[in-house]
């Protein structure tokens, strides 16, 4: 009865205690879930925490490293990185603080680092008040040298109105001077003290470009040239005739012995009211003539007996010669001229007739006209290689364009007048003479613009290095940490050659991107300013891609354009590296090596 009375008392004390029990054990199994809810909570928020102050790092960083290429001192430098720092992670991340960064500078890169704790917001009641996570950031000095081709189109176009929807809108030309200028000046800045890092070169296009001190080196030719009438600069032009199979004859000047003009069957030849009392004619045997080792004398006939003489040697004259020596006679003028020829294997005539010829000529009077011009412009290439960079040289010039004399009315043709804008501009850092020389662009004549986009490649080629002066001359291919970039302008389509076979400009123009971007790495920019479709077609094709292509309607947008482009080059100097990305130096463009000679320097952060 004891034993059952304590087994009841004992069941209800185990019920009285059982609401207990369950609480504590629900405590118990609740309490790592809050955890690791506080911890999800904590780890988002430490996230986003952590993704605002590496945007800041990385933003300081490159603030940074613009200072540094603006000639700035360590102390400039590296107060400029903190005032970023500070100012960014202040007004971004909640509950985060970090150490003072390290700033180092190493060869072409530039390092940040800094070690930050952010406070938990839920998880905190569990014993975790802070998450701590590292952040580095990274820079490279890819591109430390720049050589710059600014191309405008300065076609006749150009002067109309930049914007037809303003009432007295500046022209074309006037906006495109005040955009470009801003757009250079912008660039030039980022060159400080010694630095001369950046440099610009310039031309204008527009049926031609006006090759100015530069035409000599690229055409082979002097600007200043006299051309004749006549072939050669001689009277003696060979209009037609069939050359002799045994003898060559000539028609020469008795006064000097110099040869005229060759007398060929049925020949035109002129001479000048100089030269007409004083012809004289003389007989070559020719080499490949089979009866070469054979003759012994010539035996001329002229006119019908008017000359009749004989000559025993070489060279063998119709109106005699004292060993080459010739002597003149008279000759049919303004009329036609009968020859017969025998040749004899004895003296005097004598022995086997070796060939017999009877040919007729004409003799015309008319003086040389010649023409002196003075003339720069300069055209594509005419030859197999026309649309590389390769350097002029024989068979390899670019095309001058010459006078011409008209035989059926005689007159001549000189050659087309070249846009006035002056001669292309070399790479130089004075942002005040490049200014000068936008300024004094004019605008006429057509659009090649194939033509503007090589002599941009020439104005950064080192193919053309000896055309230019020591300061001016572009860098090598393979310069240390450098880049070659083109800024290609037009307001038209391109509708201008010179050598029509090679192409329509459009084609040549397509050609030279190809080969400037392929081979030679050459970024190209372009801006199409109130261009038609096919204008934006071209430029859309020879861009190196959708964000090197700008499209402007007026000249602000113009303006805004090489704004944009000045701000897109100076940050092709600034390679932002992602944490844990090896990036060849150079990146993205340019062909050389990285400095590897600097020693690693740490800039001091002010606290």
């Amino acid at each position: 009865m004891m034993l059952k009375k304590s087994l009841l008392r004992g069941a209800k004390r185990i019920g009285r205690d059982k609401d207990g029990n369950v609480a504590m054990l629900t405590g118990i199994v609740l309490l790592p879930i809050v955890a690791i809810m506080g911890f999800a909570v904590d780890l988002s928020i430490t996230g986003n925490n952590r993704d605002m102050t590496a945007k800041a790092l990385d933003a300081a960083i490159l603030s940074a490293a613009r200072a540094r290429l603006q000639g700035l001192t360590d102390q400039q430098v590296a107060s400029q990185f903190q005032t970023y720092f500070s100012a960014l992670t202040a007004g971004t991340a909640a509950n985060v603080t970090c150490t003072t960064p390290t700033l180092v500078e190493e060869g072409i890169d530039m390092l940040a680092q800094t070690t930050c704790t952010s406070q938990s917001m839920v998880a905190g009641a569990t014993g975790a008040r802070y998450v701590t996570f590292d952040l580095e950031s990274r820079v490279t000095f890819g591109i430390g040298k720049l050589d710059i081709a600014f191309v405008f189109d300065v076609s006749g176009s150009m002067n109309w109105s930049s914007d037809y929807t303003v009432a007295e809108a500046p022209s074309r030309l006037d906006a495109l001077k005040t955009a470009a200028t801003a757009g250079v000046r912008n660039l030039l800045q980022y060159n400080s003290g010694d630095t001369d890092d950046i440099r610009i070169a310039a031309v204008g296009y527009s049926s031609a470009v006006h090759g100015g001190d530069y035409f000599d080196y690229a055409t082979g030719m002097t600007p200043t040239r006299t051309y004749y009438s006549h072939e050669g600069g001689t009277s003696g032009v060979q209009v037609a005739g069939t050359a002799l199979p045994h003898v060559t004859l000539g028609l020469y000047d008795a006064r000097t012995n110099t040869l005229i003009g060759e007398i060929r069957d049925l020949a035109e030849i002129r001479v000048t009211e100089d030269q007409k009392d004083h012809l004289a004619i003389g007989a070559i045997l020719r080499p490949d003539s089979k009866h070469y080792d054979d003759v012994r004398s010539v035996r001329f006939n002229l006119n019908s007996g008017d000359r009749k003489r004989t000559d025993n040697s070489s060279p063998y004259s119709v109106f005699g010669d004292t060993n080459g020596n010739y002597k003149s006679g008279d000759l049919n003028l303004n009329d036609w001229n009968k020859l017969r020829i025998v040749l004899r294997d004895k003296k005097d005539a004598k022995g086997k007739r070796l060939d017999r010829t009877t040919i007729e000529f004409y003799i015309e009077v008319k003086d040389v006209s010649t023409r002196t011009v003075t003339n720069h412009c300069v055209y594509e290439r005419d030859s197999a290689e026309w649309d590389e960079a390769t350097e002029p040289r024989t068979g390899h010039f670019l095309s001058g364009e010459h006078a011409t004399f008209d035989d059926s009315d005689e007159t001549w043709d000189d050659p087309s007048s070249c846009n006035s804008s002056g001669q292309p501009r070399a790479l130089d850092t004075d942002a005040d003479d490049i200014a000068t020389y936008i300024e004094g662009m004019v605008a006429s004549g057509g659009t090649a613009g194939h033509l503007g986009i090589a002599w941009g490649r020439y104005l950064i080629s080192p193919d053309w290095a000896d055309g230019f002066e020591t300061d001016h001359k572009p860098l090598a291919w393979d310069e240390p940490d450098s880049g070659k970039i083109l800024i290609m302008m037009t307001d038209g389509e391109f509708n201008s050659t010179y050598h029509g076979n090679l192409g329509t400009s459009y084609s040549q123009a397509q050609a030279q991107c190809d080969d400037a971007k392929n081979n030679d790495n050459v970024l190209i920019y372009t801006i199409a300013f109130n261009a038609p479709p096919a204008g934006r077609d071209i430029l859309n094709y020879c861009s190196s891609g959708s964000e090197f292509r700008f499209d402007a309607n007026n000249g602000q947008e113009l303006l805004d354009a090489y704004t944009a482009i000045a701000a897109s080059i100076s940050d092709l100097r600034l390679v932002s590296t992602p944490e844990g990305v090896d990036m060849e130096p150079g990146y993205p463009i340019g062909g050389g090596e990285g400095d590897e000679s600097h020693d690693t320097k740490e800039l001091q952060i002010p606290t």
